[in-house]
């Protein structure tokens, strides 16, 4: 035979072998997509250039990994956002794997009832679009509340150390008194040894100070001052490197996020920066943290604090300085460790935001239904008034039997409806993060109280010869005593004056109005702020014929 011929017949005998049957390796190589072969390319390029460029490819992986270091503050908001929202990616995912067994059986039963399911996701969807419900958060309030620490008590504690000055005042006044190049931060009601006060961050405020500068002053104010001073007696001279208002790493909260590990890097975030001094009397710099628990329903709770102490002087350069650039600086206290240091204890650490989730999550105190569209039994609100400019919380401090007198965020709950302004429930969250939150259910005990949203008509109605266009009362803190053999609860109102540039922008003067207004009798008393001692028997004596 011929060699052509025998080589013709040996590939007709390789071309009637086996060939590839459907559902075999090679057709399924076959019917590989377009999205399969990009990747698969792109793999294999990004192969043979880190084979044939060894050096290049090492430098360029280790400036990619070291820029995300470096970075990893900037991305952290993104990476808490995505932590927060995992419920999304779950569910998705959770709908595709569904979707694809019930279309892979193919019979007609399964695709019907796909078809069902669809259905009724698209009219759960349109009805809560329709009813402005938000499915996951009604259920994470729900869950927030069924797991958060409450204890019952049977009447409100005692409150003392009261503060004349609202906050948003306070600023204002700090702010008239700093010059061109500096700025003061919002202040904070905190524990100063045994004494309570406001302490407010200078910090620079041009571009370049604030982007190399440091935080060499703070403002310390009694918080029971009806005429605050802020001349020199007043200043304290400190030295932390990173601040509020800073940019970059020397930002405070950049920095905490520098601190993190791995965990904490997914879990936890910075919230508040505040100033106290520690049990030797130095000040230090607070950073208070969130944490947010749990996978299909994140909450937020109290994460600790990181602590921050001074540097020695302004010239502390050096390798401690490069390493707190790249790695931050700072000691974490846990919530556990919290009680074990002394001037950490009663403190005002806890975040306003952790607060405010909590309160809000007793919307559930009267059951799963309770916030339902078309319900609303037992339903309440956060009553935040726009001319405070200081939403509740308020920082207090009470003296609850049993324990140690310290600070509490206090919460007024109203009922739901806003035409209903009588006072609900009063909620004490210890401001340490330290312990249970204390409830008082006023309707639960047959009290009929006046809630802070119709404190300021009483108080406008009080002095009908004021021009209230001009002055306003905010900020209607609890006022507590023992008088006549009766606890009394009373509203502590600032008389503010407001300036150009909105209702947030106020201030109360030198020497402020004060008003006392009974919850259960609504009869306004205007005290003196300059002797805060007598106003017991000035509130006495006004209500001597209503009190029996």
């Amino acid at each position: 035979m011929p060699l052509s011929t025998e080589k013709n017949a040996e590939r007709d005998s390789q071309n009637d072998g086996p060939q590839p049957t459907e559902g075999s390796a090679s057709a399924q190589e076959v019917e590989r997509g377009r999205l399969y072969w990009a990747v698969r390319h792109s793999r294999d390029a990004l192969t043979d250039f880190a084979r044939r460029h060894k050096v290049l490819f090492a430098v360029l992986f280790l400036g990619l990994a070291a820029g995300g270091f470096l970075s990893r503050a900037f991305w952290h908001p993104f990476f808490i956002a995505a932590r927060r929202h995992s419920y999304l990616p779950l569910s998705l995912l959770l709908l595709v794997l569904l979707s694809w067994l019930m279309l892979r059986r193919g019979n007609r039963k399964a695709l019907v009832a796909y078809a069902v399911l669809v259905v009724m996701a698209v009219a759960m969807i349109g009805a809560c679009v329709y009813l402005q419900i938000n499915p996951h958060q009604y259920l994470a309030y729900y869950i927030r509340y069924q797991t958060l620490e409450k204890k019952d008590i049977s009447e409100l504690p005692i409150t003392g150390h009261e503060r004349i000055q609202p906050l948003n005042s306070l600023f204002t006044l700090a702010r008239q008194s700093t010059d061109e190049t500096e700025q003061v931060m919002r202040p904070n009601f905190v524990r100063v040894g045994e004494e309570y006060r406001f302490v407010l961050s200078v910090e620079p405020d041009k571009f370049f100070p604030r982007l190399v500068g440091d935080v060499v002053e703070l403002i310390n104010i009694p918080g029971t001052t009806p005429s605050p001073s802020f001349s020199q007696e007043s200043r304290v001279a400190v030295h932390f490197e990173t601040g509020e208002n800073l940019f970059l790493g020397k930002n405070s909260l950049t920095n905490a996020v520098k601190t993190f590990g791995p965990w904490k890097f997914l879990n936890y975030e910075p919230a508040a920066v505040r100033y106290v001094q520690d049990d030797k009397g130095n000040w230090v710099q607070l950073v208070s943290l969130i944490r947010w628990k749990g996978i299909l329903f994140p909450r937020p709770e109290f994460g600790g604090v990181v602590l921050v102490r001074q540097k020695l002087s302004q010239g502390s350069a050096g390798l401690s300085r490069v390493l707190s650039f790249f790695l931050g600086e700072g000691e974490w206290i846990s919530p556990a460790e919290i009680a074990r240091h002394a001037f950490l204890s009663g403190q005002n650490t806890l975040s306003y935001q952790v607060s405010r989730y909590n309160a809000e999550s007793f919307r559930f105190q009267n059951g799963l239904l309770a916030p339902a569209p078309g319900y609303h039994i037992g339903d309440i609100r956060i009553p935040d008034l726009k001319e405070d400019g200081n939403d509740q919380p308020f920082t207090a401090h009470f003296n609850v039997p049993g324990e140690k007198a310290k600070l509490y965020h206090y919460f007024a709950l109203e009922p739901y409806v806003a035409d209903k302004q009588g006072l609900n429930t009063s909620l004490l969250m210890p401001a340490d993060g330290v312990g249970a939150t204390l409830v008082y259910k006023h309707f639960d005990k047959n009290e009929n109280l006046t809630g802070v949203s119709a404190i300021p008509s009483k108080i406008r109605n009080s002095r009908k010869e004021y021009d209230w266009s001009v002055v306003s009362p905010v900020e209607q803190r609890p006022w507590i005593r023992e008088i006549g053999g009766k606890r009394r609860f009373f509203w502590l109102t600032t008389i503010v004056t407001k300036e150009e540039g909105g209702n947030k922008n106020f201030i109360a003067g030198s020497v402020p109005d004060l008003v006392l207004t009974d919850a259960e009798y609504n009869i306004p008393v205007w005290v003196d702020p300059l002797l805060p001692e007598s106003w017991e028997d000035q509130v006495a004596e006004t209500y001597r014929t209503v009190w029996k």
